[in-house]
């Protein structure tokens, strides 16, 4: 049988949580605890007679105690994923500040939860940040502690909602023929726990020129490759290029960009007659604007040195057609 009786006089090693309700202690101080029991009970004894065991001055502390509502969250289920409980033992009569902290990335949580006078516990959202790597499942650990009082702790599981893939962007939107080249980033976002060769291909070979392959080191998330522009002198159109990049356990990247043409096209301007009457009005003498290259079509501004001459503004070159 267990014996509880309060003095302010003694001070001795800390009673084991078990046993402080069985104790009725309710307040933060010394006790004197006496064990009496006889046979039938438990505890051994050698003879039939009531025996005291022992008698000690034992020290009821005040702790912190925390809890989850649930013990594995996703990474995408924001500012609210998990109510965590914090609870205080012993004197309740003035507030207390409890400081919160993880053992790592990935949690969103205050850095301080109070506790107000005359209540023993207090609940705070726990929220999740996501991130885009395919880093795996991690368990994290809370912790609380306040002054004068044991810690306490309590472990979830934060759940990866990622897929191991590739990225790819272009330092450039577009590109033109006379640049020569542009920059392309290829970005993984798995741990890079083990070296990756990375196949690369493009959708028009006949304009851009790139490696077949580039390979990443362990550790390495990013890597940068020049992207070679082909240039020629035929007037074109502008080009849509597209990259793709792929790899054994990563799910595909892609990227498009735009390849500008630089040349200009070769111009001819020539008139049916060299000679004309000024009352002659409209129509009295025909142009013809010709190129002798391309097959892009072409919008070309004409203008006259005269107000004596009026002119279209505008003569339009379709596509393959060289003069008009």
């Amino acid at each position: 049988m267990l014996y509880g009786t309060h003095t302010s006089m003694c001070v001795a090693p800390a009673l084991p949580a078990v046993l402080r309700p069985l104790l009725g202690f309710t307040e933060t101080g010394s006790y004197t605890v006496r064990v009496v029991t006889d046979a039938g009970r438990d505890i051994e004894q050698l003879d039939q007679a009531p025996k005291s065991l022992s008698s000690a001055a034992l020290s009821a502390q005040t702790a912190l105690t925390l809890s989850l509502s649930r013990i594995g969250i996703n990474e995408d289920d924001g500012t609210a994923a998990a109510m965590l409980t914090v609870v205080r033992s012993g004197d309740l009569s003035t507030p207390l500040q409890v400081l919160l902290a993880a053992d790592g990335a990935g949690l969103a949580l205050p850095a301080t939860v109070d506790i107000a006078a005359g209540s023993a516990s207090t609940q705070v959202n726990v929220g999740v940040l996501n991130d885009t790597q395919a880093n795996g499942n991690r368990q994290r650990t809370i912790t609380a502690t306040a002054e004068a009082f044991e810690p306490g702790s309590t472990q979830l599981q934060l759940l990866d909602d990622d897929v191991a893939a590739l990225t790819l962007s272009m330092t450039q939107a577009a590109v033109s023929e006379g640049v020569g080249s542009g920059n392309l980033v290829i970005s993984r976002n798995d741990d890079a726990a083990l070296p990756l060769t990375v196949t690369l291909m493009a959708n028009r070979p006949d304009v851009v020129q790139l490696p077949a392959s580039v390979s990443f080191g362990e550790g390495e998330h990013d890597k940068t490759v020049q992207v070679q522009v082909l240039n020629d002198v035929l007037i074109e159109p502008t080009v849509a290029v597209s990259i793709v990049a792929s790899a054994v356990g990563m799910a595909s990247g892609s990227v498009a960009f735009s390849v500008l043409d630089d040349d200009a096209p070769n111009l001819a301007l020539s008139f049916d007659t060299e000679v004309v009457r000024e009352g002659a009005g409209t129509g009295a003498i025909t142009g013809t604007v010709s190129r002798a290259d391309g097959a892009a079509a072409v919008t070309i501004r004409l203008a006259s040195d005269s107000t004596d001459l009026t002119v279209p503004a505008t003569v339009a070159l379709t596509e393959k057609t060289k003069k008009e």
